[in-house]
C-alpha cells in the first residue's frame, strides 16, 4: 500500500511565490479566477471553523477531489500558522464508486493513519451526488471511531433532492436526475444518516468549461483507483512533472486568493 502523502511532503515540491500565473499573453490565468469564484462560498462556510482549529488534517476524496484537497490544505496551513495552531497533516484516498469493494483496504489505511488525524478531520470532495461514496467513508470512519466534518464544493444536486426535491417536487427527481440515480444506485441522506457530521455544501462548479476539467479534475496528475488494488492512487505516467508541478503551484495561488478574500484583516468585498 503507498504511503499517505503528507501535506509537507507536497508543501517542499510547490513553489513559494504568490504571484498569480498568467497564460502565454502575460494576462491573468482564467483557470485560477475560475477556482477562487467557485471555492468561495465553500471556504466562507468553513471560515469560522478554520479560525477555531477546528480541523486537525485533511482527507482529498481522490481523484476530482484531489485539488480542491490541496486547495484547502494550503489555506489551512496559512491561517493556522498565523494563529500559531499546530499544522494540519493532509491525506487522500481512493473514492469513487463502488468502495465497498475495497473496504478491507480501506479499512486499513484509514487504521493506519488514524493517529496522524489528530481530534478532527476535514473530508474535501469536488461533489456530491447521491452521497453513496461518503455514506461508505463516514460508515468506516465510525466504525473506527474517527472524527471527521464534509466539506463539498459542488453539492447542488445533492441538496436539491434532499432538501426539496424529493418531499416537495418528486416530479423533478424523476425528470431531471433520473439518469445519475441509476448510475449512483440511490440516494442516502447524510445529514439524517451522520447527525455527529458537520456537513459544510456549497453549490461550486469547480471542474466547469474555464477551470480545464480534463487536467484539475484528475487531481493534479492523479489517476483514481477504483480496484482491490491500493486504498491511494498513483501518479498518472502521462503527466509530466511540470504539468503536476504547475497545478500544485495552482492551488497554492487559488489559496492565496482565497485567503485575502476571506480571512484577510480587511478582506475584500
Amino acid at each position: 500500500m503507498d504511503a499517505p502523502e503528507n501535506f509537507d511532503g507536497i508543501d517542499s515540491q510547490i513553489s513559494r511565490s504568490s504571484t498569480q500565473p498568467q497564460d502565454e499573453s502575460g494576462t491573468a490565468n482564467p483557470e485560477v479566477e475560475q477556482a477562487v469564484e467557485e471555492m468561495f462560498e465553500a471556504v466562507g462556510m468553513a471560515k469560522e471553523a478554520i479560525l477555531e482549529g477546528k480541523w486537525s488534517s485533511i482527507l482529498g476524496a481522490d481523484a476530482s477531489g484531489r485539488y480542491p484537497a490541496l486547495i484547502m490544505g494550503h489555506l489551512m496551513k496559512r491561517v493556522y500558522k498565523e494563529k500559531g495552531i499546530n499544522q494540519p497533516k493532509q491525506f487522500f484516498y481512493a473514492g469513487g464508486q463502488q468502495m465497498e469493494k475495497r473496504e478491507e483496504l480501506l479499512m486499513e489505511y484509514f487504521q493506519k493513519i488514524k493517529p496522524e488525524l489528530g481530534d478532527r478531520a476535514l473530508i474535501v470532495t469536488e461533489s456530491i451526488h447521491s452521497g453513496k461514496e461518503l455514506h461508505d467513508t463516514l460508515r468506516m470512519f465510525r466504525k473506527l471511531g474517527i472524527a471527521a466534518d464534509v466539506l463539498s464544493i459542488n453539492s447542488d444536486l445533492y441538496v436539491n433532492l434532499h432538501k426539496h426535491a424529493i418531499s416537495e417536487n418528486q416530479d423533478y427527481r424523476e425528470q431531471g436526475y433520473k439518469s445519475t440515480f441509476s448510475f449512483y444506485e440511490g440516494e442516502v441522506d447524510l445529514e439524517r444518516e451522520y447527525p455527529e457530521v458537520n456537513f459544510y455544501l456549497a453549490k461550486g462548479n469547480l471542474y466547469g468549461d474555464a477551470v480545464g476539467k480534463g487536467s484539475r479534475a484528475q487531481g493534479t496528475g492523479i489517476k483514481g483507483r477504483y480496484d482491490k488494488t491500493k486504498a491511494t492512487s498513483e501518479l498518472n505516467p502521462d503527466r509530466s512533472t511540470e504539468e503536476i508541478n504547475a497545478l500544485r503551484s495552482d492551488a497554492r495561488t487559488v489559496a492565496d486568493k482565497l485567503y485575502a478574500q476571506v480571512f484577510a484583516p480587511n478582506p475584500q468585498t
